[in-house]
């Protein structure tokens, strides 16, 4: 191909669902700002800093115009024709993230983590600025929010159906006459609109016609299986032939998973996360995908304590094919953070499953909570047993626990994550 077609890539690539949140600030003019959530992202242009996930400014937008292309709520104005680089203004315009939900008049403060990229037309597209780099690129880096009490708060009103801050970019539009960028040449990121400007954006030019409040994402955008954009020409100036692009993770990790994995079609859905968080989904279902994940890896010989350890395959097609666990569980939809938090809480209660109950059992007149933390341990000690759904092998094919049934099973059944994560370090004292 000519040039590169991200509209095919990401249809044929295994995705992270991310969230992003975009700001746009103009003087003397309301801030308009617009948050998209379950937005299909290449797992293999994800990467990691540290604790955070990181993307580049172009994967990013590149995704925004995909998933607003193929959405029937088209995004405020003027954020469209800024992702398009179709801004009568965008010669003015600057390109800025920050990891903290602060859009107040501090907002460019050091400590939110607040980076300005440049200028929107000084970007170009090429296969350093679509991939990420191997360190920290001070240009084309994008990195999720910082976890915090803050960054919780802002997104409770979305953390029911999965957004959380591991996943959650913010894009911020900055307009400065007073510092235009020298080449004023609208239209240079190319990629045209699927959708023209109006006749009333064309006239009010850059004024912002719509505002919302800063502090919470106000505009909710959203989409189902994303219809086919159109192709759009790219200014790249790669190769013929060369994409640059690495391969779509579900035509190399899943077929290994099928060579490799006798149990796959049963495994594959089982290791998918569960979307919804601590507070809704059961700890039986939740930590079963877990070890469904864990026990593709150790299927694939990877180990699930190092997600950088890398193992050869060979292809269907012959190809010789290196992947890493972190590759591996990134294409069932997992990201290494929250991967690694489970294995370090789970094996806490494997290691409480192993002990015994300090002194008498909690009878009807014991404390509340003394009650409450004896009937966690009841319930870990059911998952957790040698014999129990989550440690005994095949993990498969034992049923997890009913809440039709009674003693540590029924305690087991109404576990929650939050129960686990609460109570783990507490439950020492009462174990031995």
């Amino acid at each position: 191909m000519s040039s590169p077609d991200f509209s095919s890539y990401i249809r044929d690539s295994e995705c992270t669902k991310i969230s992003c949140h975009i700001i746009v600030k103009q003087a003397n003019e309301p801030t308009v700002s617009q948050g998209f959530i379950d937005i299909p992202f290449p797992s293999g242009l994800l990467a990691r800093r540290g604790d955070a996930l990181c993307t580049t400014f172009f994967a990013l937008r590149k995704s925004l115009q995909f998933f607003i292309a193929a959405s029937p709520v088209p995004p405020e104005f003027p954020i469209g024709s800024i992702l398009y680089g179709m801004h009568p203004s965008a010669a003015f315009i600057k390109v800025a993230t920050t990891r903290a939900p602060d859009f107040s008049d501090s907002y460019r403060h050091f400590s939110n983590g607040f980076r300005q990229l440049g200028h929107l037309l000084s970007f170009r597209e090429s296969n350093d600025s679509l991939l990420p780099s191997s360190g920290f690129n001070s240009v084309h880096d994008i990195l999720a929010m910082v976890p915090s009490t803050a960054a919780s708060d802002y997104l409770k009103p979305w953390a029911d159906i999965g957004v959380s801050s591991e996943l959650h970019f913010i894009l911020l539009f900055i307009f400065d006459p007073a510092d235009p960028h020298m080449l004023n040449v609208p239209g240079l990121l190319g990629m045209p609109s699927p959708r023209e400007p109006s006749a009333h954006e064309r006239a009010e030019d850059t004024s912002i016609s719509r505002s919302h409040s800063p502090s919470e994402l106000s505009s909710l955008t959203t989409s189902s299986a994303p219809a086919s954009p159109s192709r759009h020409p790219s200014p790249s100036r790669l190769p013929r032939g060369f994409s640059p692009y690495p391969p779509p993770q579900d035509t190399t990790v899943m077929s290994i998973c099928e060579v490799q994995l006798p149990d796959f079609v049963k495994l594959k859905p089982l290791a998918t996360p569960e979307r919804g968080g601590s507070k809704t989904k059961s700890l039986p279902s939740l930590a079963l995908a877990f070890y469904a994940m864990r026990h593709v890896l150790q299927g694939l010989l990877l180990d699930p304590e190092n997600l950088n350890g890398s193992k050869s395959f060979r292809l269907p097609n012959g190809v010789e094919q290196t992947v890493s666990g972190r590759q591996v569980i990134l294409a069932f939809g997992w990201n290494d953070t929250t991967f690694d938090n489970k294995r370090i809480m789970y094996s806490k209660a494997k290691l409480i499953a192993s002990k015994q109950w300090k002194g008498p059992v909690p009878g009807d007149d014991a404390d509340v909570e003394v009650k409450n933390y004896y009937e966690t341990y009841c319930g870990i000690r059911y998952l957790w047993a040698e014999d129990g759904p989550l440690t005994s092998l095949p993990v498969l094919d034992k049923p997890l626990p009913s809440l039709e049934a009674s003693g540590d099973e029924r305690c087991a059944a109404e576990l929650k994550q939050t129960h686990l994560s609460k109570c783990t370090a507490l439950l020492s004292t009462y174990t031995q």
